[in-house]
């Protein structure tokens, strides 16, 4: 894995680039040469956890309802909206797909709808990411600081709280964050990136946190989270977002 910071983070395995948390997309994401993938997970009726960002099936399947109201095999006989040759892909494909490469996996535990939490998902993530021996390189990340205290409590390692804009305004300073971050016992921060400036990441970092950022899409935003002292930033268009930073690196003006 290079070690070039900020890492990129291809997000939902490059929302803009290729079909979202498909395995079309982490193939995509693979061959890039980025440094971490992103990826959401839910849990079906039955038990099994599956890679989809939404917690309804609307937007990016041909089925309708809560993801967790069906079984697998009925999930599995719905088609994504984009890539009619797939359908959604269970978390064990994902992992089985990346644990050949070197890519770090950013992985996000989803709530129901409703924001009502899937009980027990964060010791079964835990137990599939040490069968596929894929923990000690995965971040588990949520914008629900409970989950990441679950999460800690099964085992996972690495941890990151995805603050949502209204949670930063509301908070109001980095003391504050990182209070929250401390209490929690997470060491790592993703903030939305046009929510970010220099005074924020040293303000995190000087108490003691890994500052990323998520949203960054557009050129505008990489350029910015490239600038900033980030630890890693998501981005819909990691190609894009390789190019910017290879084109920074040698000094060279990126193509807009």
């Amino acid at each position: 894995m290079s070690g070039l910071r900020p890492a990129i983070a291809a997000h939902r395995g490059g929302a803009r680039e290729a079909v979202e948390n498909s395995l079309a997309a982490f193939r995509y994401a693979a061959g890039l040469g980025v440094e971490q993938v992103e990826f959401d997970v839910h849990r079906t009726a039955d038990g099994a956890l599956v890679v989809l960002h939404d917690a309804t099936l609307e937007r990016t399947t041909t089925g309708r309802g809560p993801v967790g109201a069906l079984r697998l095999d009925e999930l599995r006989s719905l088609r994504l909206r984009d890539a009619p040759a797939e359908t959604v892909p269970t978390l064990e494909e994902v992992l089985e797909l990346l644990a050949p490469t070197p890519i770090g996996l950013r992985i996000e535990i989803k709530p129901g709808p409703g924001l009502a939490r899937y009980a027990g998902i964060e010791a079964q993530l835990v137990e599939a990411l040490r069968r596929f021996g894929l923990l000690e390189r995965t971040v588990v990340t949520s914008f629900l600081l409970p989950v990441l205290v679950d999460a800690a409590r099964a085992g996972a390692p690495s941890r990151l709280w995805l603050v949502a804009p209204l949670v930063q305004a509301s908070l109001g300073t980095a003391e504050a964050l990182a209070r929250h971050a401390r209490e929690a016992e997470v060491g790592e921060l993703g903030l939305h990136i046009d929510h970010l400036d220099t005074a924020w990441v040293l303000a995190l970092r000087t108490a003691g946190l890994e500052v990323g950022a998520w949203a960054a899409h557009e050129d505008e935003q990489i350029d910015k989270a490239l600038a900033l002292d980030l630890t890693v930033f998501t981005t819909d268009r990691p190609r894009a977002a390789l190019a910017r930073r290879a084109a920074r690196l040698a000094g060279a003006p990126a193509d807009r």
